[in-house]
Formats: C-alpha cells, structure tokens, sequence
C-alpha cells in the first residue's frame, strides 16, 4: 500500500485540490472515512463509503452538468485508486 501524504481534501500531493473545491468538504468527509479504525470502516464497506462520496457529491453538484461531470470523475478515481489507501478490511 503506498504511504498517505496526509493531506485531506480532494486527491493526493502533488495533483491534489484545496479547499476552494466544491467538493472539498465532500473529500475530506471520504478521507476520514477510509481511516483505519473509523466508524465506516468498521461498519460499512469501501463500495458503500464511495457511493454516499458520490451522493454527497452530486447534491452539491446540483443541476451544474460540469460538476455533475466531475462527481463522477472524482468517483472513478475513488474506485479505481482507492484500495491502495484502504486501511480496513475488505
């Protein structure tokens, strides 16, 4: 698993946003999420945690088709990428 560069937000360093994304708070919510130990690790699995990332992520969205877009992009990577930072079980 590669090592977290602790940054909390959208993406990781260097290519990731800040806290000017709309999304920001949305990412950091998912960040904390995949935690070892949290709440949702424990009780929710990965699939799940990045389905209510997504939800989240398209009400802030709301009727913008771009950010709507990049819901969905954000989501693809999450899914792609995001076992590598998984610190729970499966």
């Amino acid at each position: 698993m590669p090592k977290d560069d602790n940054h909390t937000g959208c993406g990781i360093s260097p290519i990731a946003t800040g806290k000017k994304d709309p999304f920001f708070e949305a990412c950091r919510w998912h960040d904390q999420t995949y935690l070892d130990k949290s709440y949702a690790q424990n009780n929710l699995s990965r699939e799940i945690i990045d389905k209510l990332f997504l939800a989240q992520m398209l009400i802030i969205a709301g009727d913008n088709f771009w950010l709507k877009l990049k819901a969905r992009l954000y989501y693809r990577l999450a899914r792609i990428f995001g076992s590598r930072f998984w610190e729970g079980k499966e």
